[in-house]
């Protein structure tokens, strides 16, 4: 299916399947003429092999699942929600707006702008880079995060910014374009012991050592 314009979810539940949209895909409340704490939340929609451009969640703790081949150019959060996608598929860009408060991420993104002021990230999400648009920003980051860089705004300091900094600081390897000398240090695997002990060379070379004396023994 082709859909040429913007498309508005009011609805609890949906899946789309092969479905293409040039407008803005919003999944919202605000179209129904009455208040959002009048409606229940918590809607679940799913794209699956679908091509969307931009999607807007403003529905309060909306479920927004990509999977198959799907794929989008950018997603706003402007409520409470979670985003989730196959391990194949990479979201470029996702905001979150001013009046989010919690976002659950479970896709690889590119880069994540948070606008909010005072904001939490949770999920199991390798981020290439999240900015904090905002200097009064206040982050916190779930343990299950990987961040490539974490961008902040000029004068701003990561332990500051970030309420709990401390428990999240090994997993960002980079802080405005600079290594993080607290990373958590990557540990080579350890090789498979070859019988008897010792590395492999050693081990042949005690080998030939045998060798050489039998040969010896037989030519007394």
């Amino acid at each position: 299916m082709f859909l040429p314009g913007d498309m508005y979810y009011l609805v609890n539940s949906f899946l789309a399947d092969n479905i293409v949209v040039k407008g803005n895909t919003e999944i919202s409340n605000k179209s129904t003429g009455v208040s959002a704490a009048a409606l229940p939340d918590g809607a679940k929609i799913t794209f699956s092999i679908s091509n969307l451009t931009k999607v807007v969640l403003n529905k309060l703790n909306s479920a927004f699942n990509l999977t198959g081949s799907s794929s989008v150019t950018a997603i706003n959060v402007d409520a409470n929600a979670t985003i989730t996608a196959d391990k194949n598929i990479t979201i470029p860009s996702v905001t979150a707006g001013k009046d989010t408060k919690v976002v659950t991420l479970n896709a690889a993104t590119k880069n994540f702008l948070v606008n909010a002021l005072n904001f939490t990230l949770n999920g199991t999400a390798k981020i290439e880079s999240i900015n904090l648009g905002n200097k009064d920003s206040k982050l916190s980051l779930g343990t299950g995060l990987a961040i490539v860089d974490l961008v902040l705004p000029a004068g701003a300091n990561a332990s500051e910014v970030i309420s709990n900094f401390e428990a999240i600081k090994g997993q960002i390897e980079e802080i405005g374009g600079k290594p993080n000398p607290d990373v958590a240090p990557v540990t080579p695997p350890t090789p498979p012991a070859v019988g008897g002990g010792g590395t492999l060379e050693h081990q042949v070379h005690r080998v030939m050592v045998e060798v050489t004396k039998l040969r010896d023994k037989k030519t007394e």
